[in-house]
């Protein structure tokens, strides 16, 4: 009934699972993709959602539409922080520090399923996995060149769904593709090749070797005999070749050690082009446009142009985080293809949509202007711990104070500062950036809700709450459970004020980064 696979924060438990099971749900009608997201096997109680992020945007590239959060254990005791937790899973319960503040997260995940679950997926080929056993998932041979996408499929879905139309392979539920790769091997059952060597004739291209023999003793030798046979005549254009294509019917059959030249013959771009490292994709679309996810899996800046297989339609970008959409004026289009130039931040993610048609007059500015700072916001701040309150607090990791309590501090803090900003300047956007933050943080000014800022940029639109004369931010930060547990680990058991059943953490564990570091400015755009 619903198809999962499951993915970890670390190592490479995912790598097959995911699309494993994404092949699955697209190849049976399935419209959602569920996985088992974030098992952590690291020490617990140490991650966060920006930890999080690049992991759960990297399995959406996979296929994946629907997170099952890992693990959720239901804490009976307030009084045993941080409470029971596994050897496996992040600990997403209602006394870790942050869970008050998951909302922003979990909206953020609702807006990017939103889309990811919306139209169809967009794929170019088709990988048969094959008839031997045992069978998880398929391969790569050869492997997909950049900027196409794939699934795998079975003989099952072959036999009983696949249909061509225009040169496609198409099935039920709207999903199609241009090309059928078969994985390197000997065998495959007759009915199975009948059915390929009719698709074939009508049109579809297929790629790989003939096979020499039926995997199955049933009908044995006849259903050898039968192969070999239709091997013969579907192959029989190649004449031995090891690389090179040829006719048949109305299609095509290819061999050789790389698909893209089968693709070029074919006429099949790229669905994307100018991909930097680190940057990974999906695409989705469906009568009203086409939605291509974009996420920097890397700690750096990156500036890029992507060519998108798109004509005719306006850019824009949508980020999911913000829930914001605009248009992006710079781009070309040209040979049936749309170029856009780009930017994303560390970590960066968001969507690249085409659903309008392009303007007759180009729109004039940057698709990524550059914030200016407008006013800083200097010298210390009011903030409250949970065990201490400090009317005058720098803004600096809680690590590199002096105060062990400020140290090994694990919970929420609130920061509190007044500033005297002048006149807003007319036409401008005002933002409002708090810098580094090493946390989740809920933010206020003049007392109107900002959300919450688990993300890079840390950054507001504040244009009509901002005002000239006093302003009041209030920022609610959230770290880890890491620094309280490696300050009590010190202690006897019975000292302790924390509690957890399994520790991974110790005395002698490093102090994780923690706090509103700054600097926070009011910018302009």
């Amino acid at each position: 009934d619903d198809v999962g696979g499951e993915f970890w924060t670390s190592g490479n438990l995912g790598s097959i699972e995911l699309r494993a099971a994404s092949s699955a749900a697209h190849t049976s009608g399935k419209p959602t993709v569920s996985a088992e997201s974030f098992t952590s096997g690291g020490p617990a109680w140490k991650l966060d959602p920006w930890a999080l992020k690049s992991r759960g945007e990297w399995s959406w590239t996979e296929g994946v539409n629907h997170a099952v959060l890992h693990v959720f254990i239901h804490q009976a005791y307030d009084d045993k922080a941080p409470g029971v937790n596994a050897n496996f899973g992040t600990e997403i319960n209602r006394l870790n520090t942050w869970f008050p503040m998951i909302n922003g997260w979990i909206d953020s995940f609702r807006r990017a399923h939103g889309v990811l679950q919306h139209g169809l997926p967009v794929a170019d080929v088709a990988y048969f996995i094959g008839e031997d056993t045992p069978k998880m998932t398929g391969t790569r041979q050869p492997e997909l060149p950049s900027g196409y996408n794939y699934d795998y499929i079975n003989a099952e879905t072959i036999e009983r769904f696949l249909t061509v139309k225009d040169g496609r392979f198409w099935l039920p539920n709207g999903i199609s593709y241009r090309l059928l790769v078969l994985p390197p091997q000997t065998t495959m059952r007759p009915e199975l090749l009948r059915k390929i060597e009719q698709l074939v004739a009508e049109g579809g291209a297929v790629f790989g070797p003939a096979p020499s023999q039926s995997p199955s003793m049933q009908n044995f030798p006849k259903a050898d005999d039968e192969i070999r046979a239709l091997a013969g005549k579907l192959w029989a254009g190649l004449k031995g070749k090891t690389d090179g294509e040829a006719d048949y019917g109305k299609g095509k059959v290819f061999v050789g050690s790389a698909l893209q030249p089968a693709l070029d013959m074919l006429g099949v771009k790229p669905q994307i082009a100018g991909l930097p490292d680190g940057v990974l994709w999906t695409h989705r679309d469906d009568a009203e446009g086409d939605a291509y996810f974009l996420t920097n899996q890397s700690d750096d800046p990156l500036t890029f142009a992507l060519t998108f297989r798109v004509d005719g339609k306006q850019p824009e970008w949508w980020d999911y985080v913000t829930g914001t959409l605009r248009p992006l004026p710079e781009f070309m289009t040209a040979g049936g293809l749309t170029t856009v130039p780009l930017q994303m931040t560390p970590r960066g993610a968001g969507f690249v949509v085409f659903r309008k048609p392009a303007p007759a007059e180009k729109i004039e500015g940057k698709n990524f202007p550059e914030a200016q700072k407008w006013q800083a916001v200097e010298g210390p701040w009011s903030v409250k711990f949970a065990n201490k309150a400090a009317d005058s607090f720098n803004l600096i990791d809680w690590t590199k104070s002096h105060d062990p309590a400020v140290q090994h501090f694990s919970g929420i803090a609130n920061y509190t500062k007044s500033v005297t900003l002048p006149a807003v300047p007319a036409g401008k956007k005002i933002y409002l950036d708090l810098g580094k933050v090493n946390g989740v943080a809920s933010v206020r000014l003049n007392g109107k809700d900002l959300g919450i800022m688990w993300a890079n940029p840390r950054r507001a639109d504040v244009t009509a709450i901002v005002r000239p004369g006093t302003n009041t931010i209030e920022v609610a930060l959230a770290n880890t459970w890491a620094n309280a547990l490696i300050g009590q680990a010190s202690l006897p058991k019975e000292r302790r004020k924390t509690w957890t059943l399994i520790d991974t953490i110790g005395a002698n564990s490093p102090l994780e980064e923690s706090g509103l570091v700054g600097p926070v400015s009011f910018l302009t755009l």
